[in-house]
């Protein structure tokens, strides 16, 4: 039996007898069921690289990685020059495969939050230098 959104009393004939509301006939009535689906992770990327195994796609360069000792040196090259890690992940975001542009996204933000506290700290270090400094001229 259907109900009325508005007012949730039960319609008669598609009609509801308390507010009058209307139920549209292009309404698919009934619960969705999921035919088929098809996840690609890293878990079930050999899964479904056999079940494709036939066709001619380059499934190699889909998966292709960024070797771990890569990342690492990535990573403390960023941390030391930040500026230097902003380009390099700039340079994989471009690139057309799924893991090289989302080391890229994890490596931008962390060369941008480096970047900021490095200003924030520049900032601060000026105003405590200047404050020395006056205190050393009113002192002498």
């Amino acid at each position: 039996m259907n109900y009325c959104p508005n007012c949730g009393s039960p319609l008669e004939n598609g009609r509801c007898p308390n507010c009058g509301f209307v139920q549209n006939d292009n309404i698919i009535d009934g619960d969705a069921v999921e035919k088929e689906s098809k996840v690609i992770n890293d878990l079930g990327i050999n899964e479904f690289k056999e079940k494709h195994e036939n066709r001619n796609d380059n499934w190699t360069d889909f998966t292709r990685a960024i070797p771990s000792w890569i990342k690492i040196l990535l990573i403390i090259m960023t941390i030391v020059f930040p500026l230097l890690g902003l380009i390099c992940s700039i340079a994989l975001i471009t690139r057309p495969y799924p893991f090289y542009k989302s080391f890229g996204i994890k490596l931008l933000i962390l060369s941008i939050i480096l970047l900021i506290l490095s200003l924030v700290f520049g900032i601060i270090r000026g105003i405590i230098s200047l404050f020395i400094v006056g205190l050393h001229s009113v002192t002498m």
